[in-house]
This record gives structure tokens, sequence and C-alpha cells, in this order.
């Protein structure tokens, strides 16, 4: 028997890849006096994101950025975020031909909100073997 179903797909907006301060890489992210990242103006910056009710933190090779805003979102912060995950960004030696010429190919990995920051480093990064 076919199921009845009341209600279509429904869609939403998520943005999985959202670089943090943390990021090897990040320079385009406002610091502070003292020259460390300013978390307080990039939680601002998420917290704007109303329509957007997932996003993946995107750090290289790290989770950082992503602890800092889970620690945020556990105090309080990002009401409107309801998925917070983390996304670890790896750059690889392949450079690859595109349409908008040739580009470094670049490996994600996005991760259940369910694993913890400690399986992560434990489980995950830790065992990473560079050659």
């Amino acid at each position: 028997m076919i199921a009845t179903l009341s209600n279509g797909s429904r869609w939403r907006r998520w943005d999985l890849h959202i670089h943090s301060p943390a990021s090897a890489l990040s320079n385009q992210f406002p610091r502070l006096a003292n020259g460390e990242p300013d978390w307080d103006a990039y939680i601002n910056a998420l917290e704007n994101l109303t329509e957007v009710p997932a996003i993946g933190i995107t750090d290289y090779f790290s989770i950082e950025g992503y602890k800092k805003v889970l620690e945020a979102k556990q105090a309080g912060r990002l009401k409107t975020i309801k998925l917070v995950l983390p996304n670890i960004e790896f750059r690889l030696d392949n450079i690859i031909e595109t349409s908008k010429g040739k580009r470094r190919l670049n490996y994600h990995v996005l991760f259940s909100d369910s694993v913890t920051p400690q399986e992560i480093e434990e489980h995950f990064l830790q065992e990473i073997k560079f050659f």
C-alpha cells in the first residue's frame, strides 16, 4: 500500500561552509586591538543569519572555530540556528582544471552534531597521517 503524503518536500537554506576566525588562512575577519580574532563580532554576524537554520563551521585541519561557536550556542546565543555542524577542510596538493581555470582541490569532512569535539580530535584528527 502506498502511504498518503500530506506534505511534499520542505526546502530549507543551509550553509555548510562558513569559515571561522580560527581558519589558518582567515584574513578577512575583524580583530581586536591585541590582534586576536573578534569572536563576538563573528558570533553577532552568525546571529544575523535569520533564515539559515543549519550551518557548518569550517576550519582548515581543525575544529577550533566549531568549538568556539558551540560554546556560544550552549551559552544561549545563535537562537535562530538550530543545527551547528563541524566541517574540516583539507587543502590537497591536487590542481584541477575548471571553467574558471586551474584550482586547488579541497576535501571537506562534515560530522554529525552527535559526535563530540573530543571524539573528532581523538579518533579522527589525531589519527591522520600526512605523507
